[in-house]
């Protein structure tokens, strides 16, 4: 049974133990077993090379001094081979200076054999393991994250991915202008603190018993920017297809202009209205001067016809010629019958 390790490594990773010492080589394996991790026993160079190869999930326990090539070369020609591997690397006392040397060359620790070797070989081991855990699981979430980036950067509706826990993983940029975050703000955050707090819970329980019964999850909703303001939005949410850590995926479809459409059309419809009334508030018969044709407004005072027209109502007048009139004012114009000139 392991312990103080999560099954997620011990079943990933496994332990290549490079020494040529028999007795030390088993010591370690049974330290390293008893917490449920899975070594490979190798006692010279070449073994472990040939094992490193065959398993590029293996951390590299590794000492400097082999009879055939030393830990320096193994580590040179898994490197021009392109199989790196993580490792560490066992020096004897008073070579210290071989192990900063390792250091500079990617060992993620070194272990002296001095009298502590064997209290510090296992807890060492396990945390170097747990750090390349975490390092590989940074690796894929950026993997990830930078194709999500790729083929969302051109949709204009904000994208989410979570984790089971809903923990926000990426946004993509519309999501991130849109509530106002940046992207260190959102990572991590909960993808419930984008709705207002009295919904929030609510929506979780849909959202799991919907996803847990294998389906798609979709509702209009409103959600809530970095400043505090509110907009409405059609959420659709599914499970990420192909993704062992049972990632969410939320596409949020803004009804924004869609609102502001309506809100431009009640105040088109507002103002025909307006005007409709105006006219039915006007006189039923307007007075006209029988010579002048001007027109009197209810004021007594007497307007031409075109300002009145602009006064009372919103029409607006163009002006040409007819045909009667270009006869009268260019006798030697020729137009044809039924036609007339606009300006």
């Amino acid at each position: 049974m392991s312990q103080g390790i999560i099954p997620e490594i011990t079943n990933k990773y496994k332990v290549l133990i490079v020494e040529d010492d028999e007795g030390l080589n088993k010591l370690i394996a049974s330290k390293l077993e008893r917490k449920g991790i899975e070594t490979i026993q190798t006692y010279n160079g070449k073994e472990g090379l040939d094992q490193a190869r065959a398993n590029k999930n293996a951390l590299l326990v590794l000492d400097y001094i082999l009879p055939d090539i030393d830990g320096q070369n193994v580590v040179e020609i898994l490197q021009e081979e392109g199989h790196e591997r993580p490792f560490i690397v066992m020096t004897g006392f008073g070579d210290e200076k071989l192990a900063v040397e390792m250091m500079k060359m990617g060992a993620q620790d070194y272990l002296v054999k001095n009298d502590e070797f064997l209290e510090l070989v296992a807890p060492v081991i396990t945390k170097t393991l747990k750090d390349i855990y975490h390092e590989d699981k940074m690796k894929k979430v950026q993997r990830h994250n930078k194709y999500l980036s790729l083929i969302t950067r051109q949709i204009f509706e904000p994208i989410f991915v979570t984790d089971k826990k809903f923990q926000i993983t990426f946004a993509n940029k519309a999501a991130k202008k849109i509530y106002g975050y940046t992207e260190e703000e959102l990572q991590g955050k909960s993808i419930l603190k984008l709705y207002p707090e009295e919904s929030a819970e609510d929506l979780r329980s849909q959202i799991q018993e919907n996803l847990q019964g294998g389906h798609k999850w979709r509702k209009e909703t409103t959600h809530q920017k970095k400043d505090g303001e509110t907009f409405s939005s059609i959420d659709s949410v599914s499970r990420l297809q192909k993704d062992d850590e049972g990632g969410i995926i939320f596409f949020h479809y803004s009804i924004m202009e869609r609102e502001k459409i309506e809100e431009k059309k009640e105040g088109v419809i507002e103002a025909l209205q307006a005007n409709l009334q105006r006219l039915k508030n006007s006189e039923d018969l307007i007075p006209m001067c029988s010579n002048c044709k001007k027109i009197r407004t209810k004021e007594d005072k007497w307007m031409e016809l075109e300002d009145y027209l602009r006064e009372y109502t919103e029409l607006e007048l163009t002006h040409g010629i007819c045909p009667n009139c270009i006869k009268e004012l260019y006798p030697d114009f020729n137009i044809p019958p039924e036609k007339s000139i606009d300006d």
